[in-house]
Parts: structure tokens; sequence; C-alpha cells
């Protein structure tokens, strides 16, 4: 079978038109995602620990938190990081689940002390570790 210009030129522009699909947009942390902060909460003797003790933050960034000695719970004493969840009802989980939130846009750029609890059979064991909010992408 013959095609002519006409058709040659017609299947060539519907490619370029309509060619393969495209890949799915990346959405790795290198193009203005943070990655989420991870904290593991520890029990050393009668403290409870934050693994990292001290951690920095970015607006709009997420951290969680999570005990794999028992239930967990995380409370501010400001709703300035992250709003007013977190000082109300505290972020909680059960041991080994991870569960956090991410710290809001326009958070106050300072450090905020929190505390952690995580229950040991019938004990709570408490600790009181920090978190340090810096600017946000694009805002150096």
């Amino acid at each position: 079978m013959k095609l002519g210009i006409g058709a040659v030129s017609l299947f060539i522009f519907f490619l370029a038109s309509f060619g393969p699909a495209s890949e799915p947009p990346d959405t790795t942390p290198d193009q203005g995602q943070q990655p989420t902060v991870q904290v593991q909460i520890q029990l050393r003797g009668n403290n409870a620990i934050a693994v990292p003790d001290s951690v920095y933050l970015r607006r709009g960034q997420r951290i969680e938190w999570t005990c794999a000695s028992g239930s967990w719970t995380v409370h501010f004493h400001s709703a300035d990081p992250f709003g007013r969840g977190p000082v109300d009802h505290g972020i909680s989980g059960a041991a080994g689940q991870w569960n956090g939130t991410r710290a809001l846009p326009a958070a106050p750029l300072k450090e905020y002390l929190y505390d952690v609890s995580c229950t040991r059979g019938d004990e709570i064991i408490e600790g009181d570790p920090e978190v340090v909010i810096g600017p946000g992408p694009g805002e150096e």
C-alpha cells in the first residue's frame, strides 16, 4: 500500500501531538518537597528520649514519631509550629506505629520544646526534646 505525502504528514503530526504518554511528574524531595523527618522515642532507664534529640525542620516539612517499646504521645506547648492539634490532643500511636504532622507554612522560626511519653508496662516514661523550625524552600 502506498501512502501519499499528505497521509505521511498527517501521521507524523498525530505522533508529535498525541505521541506516547509522558511519565507522571517526579515528586521526589529534590523538586521542592522536603523529606519526612523521623524521630524514634526510646526508653533509657527512667527517661524517654527522642533520637535525634533536636531536629531541624523547615516550614511545611513533615515530622513523624514512633516508639517500639509501647504506646506513645507527643505534646507541644505552643500551637505555633503545627497548629492546635498537637497542643490540645497530642500526636500519638501504638508501639511501632509512625504518626506525625506537617509544620505550618508560616511557623515562626525558632526552637520549640515538646514532651514525649511512652508506656512500659504500667509505667509512663517522659522526656522533653526539641524541634527547631527554619525557613521553608525559597525562603533562605
